[in-house]
């Protein structure tokens, strides 16, 4: 039996800046005048990979593949980047600047 596995992708309601690796990001009410946010927040490096990948709807599972790839695993081991990436996919999802379908 096939799993069901959501896929995440950037909320159109965010306006985004890189910063040197870094990424500021600001969620915009649904109807586009007003900052549902009090403030931008700010995405570290590691974080800012996640948020460009997801230029294009990924599941988590490619996005932990695709970071695995790019990052040795003499770095960070494969359940210290898959615990990481859910977090950083978990916080966006709370913040409203990505996107679970």
């Amino acid at each position: 039996m096939l799993q069901y596995e959501p896929t995440y992708s950037r909320s159109p309601n965010t306006l985004n800046k890189g910063l040197g690796g870094r990424t500021m990001i600001a969620v915009k009410h649904p109807d586009q005048s007003t900052l549902a946010t009090s403030e931008p927040f700010v995405l570290n490096a590691s974080a800012a990979r996640v948020w460009d990948l997801l230029e294009c709807p990924m599941t988590s599972s490619a996005l932990i593949a695709t970071v695995r790839a790019e990052v040795p695993t003499a770095l960070v081991d494969d359940d210290q980047l898959a615990q990481s990436i859910n977090s950083v996919l978990e916080e966006l999802t709370d913040r409203g600047a990505i996107d679970r379908g």
